[in-house]
């Protein structure tokens, strides 16, 4: 039995992080001497000299709107792994009153009874523009692997009240034969604000937790992830810059 105050997410000592490499953008980066000066152009403007895990870009668009979008580019070789871990034989993925919440738990062995549970609380805009864009070919690999060994299905699981809640706008994942692991990270507002004021010259990537999981749970989640993309539709970057300047 969990001890009183006993925490849900244990700490894992770890303190490197494998080799694997997953670089991704929001958008891509035009080279400065690539931009066009037409009225319908968009630009990306590096902020500072930055350097680590996370560098920030604006996006603008052109004409006589003063419309841009923040971007992320986000290198996860060069992030501190989480310190806290959590492993998961359940997920579920739900639509909250803002974005979504995530959930991960543990099945008491034998039974579809939730022992405990982990909720990431995500927003929407990353859901779709960083965690579901930079997951495509981890879907197919997942799938793969589900189609060879399939996790029986599991309805109706009875729920618990030990849940230990989290924010996260950032997800790393990999994936190597049966194990497959979920790197939640939190980039602050005031993290993009000091860097873009110059106050600071680097974002920090805060880590937040690591879901451990079967690889076959993988393609489960993302399949849940899927049945919430289809109801958003995708909208990339040039997209949602028109509309701010439309509306402008």
């Amino acid at each position: 039995m969990r001890a009183e105050g006993e925490q849900l997410v244990t700490r894992t000592t770890q303190t490197e992080r494998g080799r694997a490499v997953r670089y991704h953008q929001n958008a891509r980066i035009v080279a400065r001497d690539q931009r066009s000066t037409t009225a319908t152009s968009q630009a990306v403007e590096l902020v500072g000299e930055q350097k680590g895990a996370v560098r920030i870009q604006m996006l603008r668009a052109g004409g006589r709107t003063d419309v841009s979008l923040i971007q992320f580019a986000l290198d996860f070789s060069k992030a501190d792994p989480p310190d806290r871990a959590y492993y998961a034989d359940y997920c579920d993925v739900v639509k909250a009153r803002s974005g979504y919440s995530l959930y991960f738990g543990k099945l008491i062995s034998g039974t579809i009874q939730l022992r405990t549970k982990v909720e990431i609380a995500f927003p929407e805009d990353m859901f779709v523009r960083q965690l579901w864009k930079s997951s495509r070919d981890l879907h197919d690999t997942a799938r793969k692997i589900w189609e060879k060994a399939p996790l029986e299905e599991l309805r109706g699981a009875h729920d618990t009240d030990k849940v230990q809640s989290f924010r996260a706008n950032n997800v790393f994942m990999a994936l190597l034969g049966e194990e497959s692991l979920f790197d939640f990270y939190y980039i602050a507002p005031s993290e993009v604000h000091f860097v873009r004021t110059g106050q600071r010259s680097q974002v920090h990537l805060e880590p937040i937790v690591r879901i451990t999981l079967p690889s076959s749970m993988v393609f489960e989640f993302l399949e849940k992830c899927r049945i919430h993309i289809e109801k958003i539709g995708l909208v990339d970057d040039m997209d949602i810059l028109k509309e701010g300047a439309d509306s402008s």
